[in-house]
């Protein structure tokens, strides 16, 4: 996946490999992007015939550059809010 998030004003290129897919979940890799590291789990978890639980581990490592670090740890600080919206967002679909 190639895409641009956005961090206010400022642009962020990310290139990125889904792996491991499975029916359980998927992980998603940064192959290029503001973090030294990026590895993100979804797991899906189901709790009865109408409910499932996503589970999203988080494995990262700002990148050494300044400016690359600043821009990942404001990325990091907001992924609450992104995490919330991509709840709602989900919920609102299905």
């Amino acid at each position: 996946m190639d895409f641009t998030l956005w961090l206010g004003p400022v642009p962020i290129r990310w290139l990125a490999r889904i792996e491991d897919v499975s029916p359980t979940g998927f992980t998603d890799r940064q192959i290029r992007g503001p973090f030294q590291e990026w590895v993100h789990r979804h797991t899906f978890v189901s709790l009865d015939e109408t409910a499932t639980l996503v589970v999203d581990e988080i494995e990262l490592a700002l990148h050494p550059h300044l400016w690359r670090a600043l821009v990942g740890l404001g990325m990091w600080l907001s992924l609450p809010l992104l995490f919330a919206y991509r709840s709602w967002k989900t919920r609102r679909l299905i």
